[in-house]
């Protein structure tokens, strides 16, 4: 047996003990030992794309379609070639004959994992480096130079960074009066003391009214307050007159439902995945893995 590496032993013992209440699989191909020293891998980009294509959403996160980058494989010196990640074993199994690589592998294993099953959100923490979810009526929100977005819900502050991509496209958009559900990490900051960076936001509710000056009596202008209690006046004719407000609906680009970060932490579950529960998981799915994984040892070892 090779041992290599202290905490990663010590978060090896803490996976075997722990037990998710959903999971994904992953399956992992090593390279031979004589190749760990290699930093570059060759994996063809085409089949791992076909790959995915052919089977989402039972695969997923294997690759980076903006910017055209492999999210399978590791740039160090280390035993893994590639690793898939998916919700159904028997698909996952397929990636080894379809994706198509000029590496040996030595071998394969799938493991059950507790990647994209947002097993990392902790919903009654506030402490640093944790991750929260809270939820409440937005109080203030400001679109600050640079395309960050910062939102205040209940006392707490978040921050949606302009590399979220679609989750910041769709913050700028909300407005004082929304309900949300926000996911994210709690961090230190030096002008807010305490913030959140969002990774996730639900939509729960939207507030598309909105009171509005009345138009004007004459001639249907629009009209300024002069102040409280003191009326309103006509920009376009000049004329003065007490009215009251009124409440008008107003349509909103933004629909209601889940937001999420274009790029987002492993743990972070993707809004299409549907988990697998514990209970699903059957003897007859482990003893088809084991047997496909010994013949594709046996077919793939190289001396």
């Amino acid at each position: 047996m090779i041992i290599k590496g202290d905490r990663g032993i010590i978060g090896s013992i803490a996976a075997i003990s722990y037990k998710p209440k959903e999971f994904t699989y992953e399956l992992i191909t090593y390279r031979p030992e004589n190749e760990w020293n290699k930093n570059k891998r060759e994996i063809d980009i085409n089949s791992v794309i076909e790959f995915e294509n052919k089977y989402f959403p039972y695969v997923f996160e294997n690759i980076d379609y903006i910017k055209k980058y492999l999210l399978i494989s590791p740039h160090g010196t280390d035993p893994i070639l590639y690793g898939i990640r998916g919700i159904d074993a028997n698909i996952l199994l397929k990636g080894l004959n379809e994706i198509i690589t000029n590496d040996k592998i030595d071998m394969a294993m799938i493991f059950k994992t507790n990647q994209a099953t947002d097993d990392h959100i902790n919903s009654f923490s506030n402490y640093f480096y944790q991750t929260t979810e809270i939820e409440g009526e937005i109080s203030k929100i400001d679109n600050i130079r640079g395309g960050d977005v910062i939102i205040n819900v209940n006392s707490s502050t978040i921050i949606v960074y302009k590399e979220t991509g679609e989750l910041n496209i769709a913050s700028k958009l909300l407005k004082v009066g929304d309900t949300i559900r926000v996911v994210g990490a709690v961090k230190p900051s030096v002008k807010y003391g305490k913030i959140i960076e969002a990774e996730k936001i639900e939509v729960i509710k939207l507030n598309n009214k909105i009171f509005k000056n009345p138009e004007c009596p004459k001639c249907n202008g629009s009209t300024e307050s002069l102040g409280k209690g003191k009326g309103f006046r006509c920009k376009k004719c000049g004329y003065r007159f007490i009215g009251e407000k009124k409440l008008k609906e107003i349509p909103r680009e933004l629909t209601l439902g889940i937001y999420q970060s274009r790029y987002y932490r492993h743990l972070s579950k993707p809004i299409y995945l549907n988990l697998i529960k514990e209970n699903n998981l059957n003897i007859d799915i482990i003893n088809n893995i084991i047997k496909y994984l010994v013949n594709f040892k046996n077919m793939y070892t190289y001396s």
